[in-house]
């Protein structure tokens, strides 16, 4: 499956120097998949992507996507993978990682970064 999307930036899980309450307003220390430790992921470090939360348009689940899944991310002329590591609200697609985003050259900002649809 794919999709066509804005990226905006997911920060959430450990908090880090990028990554934390001061920098996101809407930051969260949780991510709904966490490491084989049981700890949640690192948006700084690993580049992830956030899935929408099921609902009656869509449920990742019955495709097949689960934490973990590994996913292309595409900007431009450039492509980097990444892995499932969030869920978000069922009506928004198109967030990944700090670390997803700067991978690709796009401003990793959680305030700031991202990029629109195209």
């Amino acid at each position: 499956m794919f999709w066509k999307a804005d990226l905006d930036i997911d920060c959430d899980g450990r908090p880090g120097e990028r990554c934390n309450r001061r920098t996101d307003p809407y930051f969260t220390a949780a991510t709904a998949f966490v490491q084989s430790d049981g700890r949640p992921l690192d948006a700084e470090t690993l580049p992830y992507i956030v899935v929408p939360a099921p609902s009656g348009v869509w449920d990742y689940r019955d495709h097949g996507v689960r934490g973990g899944s590994v996913a292309a991310v595409i900007h431009g002329d450039r492509v980097r993978y990444a892995v499932v590591g969030d869920v978000g609200p069922s009506g928004i697609i198109g967030e990944a990682s700090y670390a997803a985003a700067e991978a690709l050259g796009i401003h990793p900002d959680p305030r700031s970064g991202g990029v629109p649809s195209g």
